[in-house]
């Protein structure tokens, strides 16, 4: 394990643990349900997100980053967000999932032949595609939670 693998974790610490921790032992009632909301439905799915596509880019060294954030989710959720078991466990799938489609998504940018050149016109396809996912995403996650409520 390098540097830069456990400069993520502790990133994802801070974002699935500390963050739900600061929100409880800060925020008023009201707030803090539009703040949990926030969290779930927003910043968790994007770091994910941002996750797998970190990991995308040497997948044999970050492969398990996505699943040690989804753990961290489950934790935070457990401790702070008082969720039951079956929401802490949707919700990490469809977080590893959304982090597994961004982490394959990353590697066909990243490891296209480096002889080739690519044109404008091929990465434009490329982000449209990535921003397509991401969008279809956060779809997924809006229609399960509604579906749940």
């Amino acid at each position: 394990m390098n540097k830069r693998y456990w400069l993520s974790v502790i990133l994802s610490v801070a974002v699935m643990i500390v963050l739900p921790l600061s929100t409880v032992k800060t925020a008023p009632d009201n707030v803090g349900l539009i703040a949990f909301i926030f969290l779930l439905l927003i910043i968790n799915p994007l770091y994910m997100i941002f996750i797998g596509y970190h990991c995308g880019k040497n997948i044999k060294k970050y492969w398990s980053l996505p699943l040690v954030t989804a753990v961290l989710f489950w934790i935070g959720a457990a401790l702070f967000l008082e969720m039951s078991i079956d929401g802490c466990i949707l919700y990490c799938v469809v977080y590893i999932i959304a982090a597994l489609i961004s982490m394959v998504t990353s590697f066909y940018m990243f490891h296209k032949n480096p002889k080739e050149k690519m044109s404008v016109k091929a990465k434009a396809i490329k982000i449209i595609t990535f921003i397509a996912v991401i969008l279809a995403f956060l779809a997924f996650v809006i229609v399960t939670t509604a579906t749940l409520g």
